[in-house]
């Protein structure tokens, strides 16, 4: 599978050797930079492909107005919400296959903010909601297909190239990649550097995502 945020060819630039030859010297590099594209996503609590995530649970315990209440999505912006499953006391009921969803209506959804508002009469006067009554399943992430995604920005490209290069110089891999006479202690400074600069930057642009439960 093709990388997302970087490439073979982009890793290969940056260790400036061809395409051709870190694919013959490592040979799972597209395993790599799948594996860093997967650490950066959960790291940023958000991702430039799309993901489902399945029967994430909620404790209700923010109102919304006087009859209604709100759940924050752990992932955002959300695509498309699958189920909205409310816990009934003996079955679960999906709202938006028994509801309507939009202003004023049953529920609706902040798209870009992972918000999930339920309409809900004087609910949340006379009923405080059981903890977890409330599961979603929903497709979350900033571009459903490679012709409606965001772009890349340039500094994540680089924080995921730099990632992939320490994985492979911190690995066995780095004997057949650094040229002859060259090790890896000659190269740790440089990696420490690289280091410190991904972790600056995963925690700056990390998403903050409102707590609405008692997990």
């Amino acid at each position: 599978m093709a990388g997302v945020y970087t490439t073979k060819s982009i890793v290969a630039n940056f260790l400036g050797i061809s395409e051709t030859e870190l694919t013959n010297k490592v040979p799972d590099i597209e395993s790599r930079i799948s594996k860093v594209e997967d650490y950066i996503d959960r790291r940023l609590q958000t991702t430039y492909k799309s993901k489902q995530v399945t029967n994430e649970y909620h404790t209700p315990t923010r109102t919304y107005g006087i009859d209604g209440w709100v759940i924050f999505t752990k992932h955002r912006p959300i695509i498309s919400v699958d189920k909205l499953e409310i816990w009934k006391g003996n079955e679960w009921e999906d709202w938006v296959q028994t509801r309507t969803e939009g202003r004023n209506k049953d529920y609706w959804v902040n798209y870009e903010r992972g918000e999930i508002f339920l309409m809900m009469p004087l609910f949340p006067m006379i009923f405080i909601p059981d903890r977890e009554q409330v599961r979603v399943t929903y497709t979350y992430g900033r571009g459903a297909t490679e012709s409606n995604r965001d772009p890349i920005p340039k500094d994540l490209e680089d924080v995921a190239t730099k990632l992939v290069v320490i994985d492979i110089l911190t690995s066995e891999s780095y004997k057949a990649i650094l040229p002859s006479g060259d090790n890896i202690l000659s190269n740790r400074e440089k990696i420490e550097e690289w280091k410190q600069y991904c972790e600056n930057w995963l925690r700056m642009n990390a998403e903050i995502i409102p707590i609405d439960n008692w997990r």
